[in-house]
């Protein structure tokens, strides 16, 4: 299973050629894919199945609700049973069985009409969603590139006319360092956010599984932190988020010095 986190990836294609080599089924986490494409292939077309978000936080959404993908056909008849609620009832709807009745795991996975409408009422947006995202993600990427002085690492994948610009994030030096400037932006109403969790420490895990040591994971979870980008962002709000950054980074150095 490869995530593609930010609503990117340069590597689908070894996953691929892994995938087809040793025979596995290649899932996508594409939560954050929604129109995101590599080399005019749409994220989620890669793998036998892929999993698209369409929550709150995403380009476009629905509140709670998602997607699944089913490329392998093989898997279709299944998960139609399985998204019925375990039930043959399309085998019923189809006249193919005179009733419907329980047949295997399942699950009640519909969203309602009204997030159904609500998500629809987006689609034909998106690409205008995604444009305005470009526009704020490269305020803030050319914003940061040219502060020779910042110090920190930040979003740097760009690939013109296929990613979605779902996320901007810097790193910070350390935990202790992106709590103090979560805090700093939020005094200036800034709500930045993190969000990457090292899964291999939650409680579920160290109570479940052998310990496993991810020291990039785990770092990732302690110093990312994403930047606000949504579409009604205005240039004058993105340039005062990022000189309150930079306020934050400059009264560091005065403090070493």
């Amino acid at each position: 299973m490869i995530v593609h986190y930010a609503g990117y990836s340069n590597e689908i294609e070894a996953y691929v050629n892994l995938a087809k080599k040793y025979n596995l089924i290649l899932i996508e986490d594409a939560a954050q894919c929604i129109h995101s494409f590599r080399n005019g292939s749409a994220f989620g077309s890669f793998g036998d199945f892929a999993a698209i978000s369409f929550h709150e936080t995403k380009n476009i959404h629905c509140g709670e609700g998602g997607l699944l993908v089913i490329n392998n056909p093989k898997y279709v008849d299944r998960a139609n049973v399985m998204w019925n609620k375990g039930t043959n009832k399309r085998d019923f709807q189809n006249a193919l069985v005179p009733k419907y009745e329980w047949v295997d795991f399942g699950r009640s996975f519909a969203m309602s009409e009204v997030q159904a409408a609500m998500l629809f009422s987006q689609l034909p947006y998106i690409k205008k969603v995604n444009e305005k995202r470009k526009i704020i993600w490269e305020y803030y990427y050319n914003f940061f590139k040219n502060q020779l002085n910042f110090g920190r690492r930040f979003s740097n994948v760009f690939c013109e006319g296929e990613q979605n610009f779902h996320i901007f994030y810097i790193l910070c030096k350390d935990l202790e360092e992106r709590i103090a400037l979560t805090n700093f932006l939020k005094l200036k109403g800034i709500q930045a956010n993190f969000h990457y969790q090292s899964l291999e420490i939650s409680k579920f895990a160290l109570s479940n599984f052998p310990v496993q040591h991810c020291p990039n994971s785990q770092y990732f979870s302690d110093v990312l932190l994403r930047l606000p980008i949504y579409y009604e962002l205005d240039n004058n709000t993105i340039e005062f988020i990022c000189k309150s950054v930079m306020t934050f980074f400059d009264r560091i150095k005065i403090a070493q010095v």
